[in-house]
């Protein structure tokens, strides 16, 4: 009879081993995987409204006139992300601003240079290539003007 038991013991001391080694594993790699969390992209709403993957990044806070919209990127990392495919619609402004007639030119983005705020990484610098009767490259870094009430993309043409 002691012998079962102390089979019966050395086995119920095992297993809850093996599962306390379960979720301690478990638990690891969830901790882990949240302090691996993918950098966003901020636009005009300041460092509230970061997006992974956002489909519009909107260039030109005040008006809203210059958007790149990327539906697809072909990858984002801890350290950069780039789009697949991209649009830059610019709106021609004529007869004026509000009637929003825009002109689109196949684009690119490319985003890079992490940075930190509130414990979450953040993208501070963006290249934009479009081609407009030539090849054209500009780029970006999130700040904010002086003045300015919420940050924004600063640079470009």
């Amino acid at each position: 009879m002691n012998k079962t038991v102390g089979i019966f013991l050395a086995l119920f001391g095992g297993s809850a081993l093996l599962a306390a080694l379960v979720v301690a594993l478990v638990t690891s790699a969830d901790s882990a995987s949240a302090a691996r969390r993918p950098p966003v992209a901020y636009d005009c709403q300041g460092s509230h409204d970061g997006q992974v993957r956002p489909a519009d990044v909107l260039l030109d806070c005040l008006s809203g006139n210059v958007i790149v919209k990327t539906p697809a990127w072909r990858y984002w990392t801890g350290t950069s992300a780039r789009s697949s495919r991209a649009t830059l619609w610019a709106n021609k402004c004529r007869p004026d601003c509000a009637a929003g007639h825009y002109r689109k030119y196949p684009a690119s983005l490319v985003l890079y240079r992490v940075r930190s705020i509130h414990g979450r990484g953040y993208y501070t610098r963006m290249r934009l290539q479009y081609t407009h009767n030539k090849p054209r490259s500009y780029t970006y870094r999130w700040g904010k003007y002086p003045g300015a009430t919420l940050p924004g993309w600063i640079g470009g043409p």
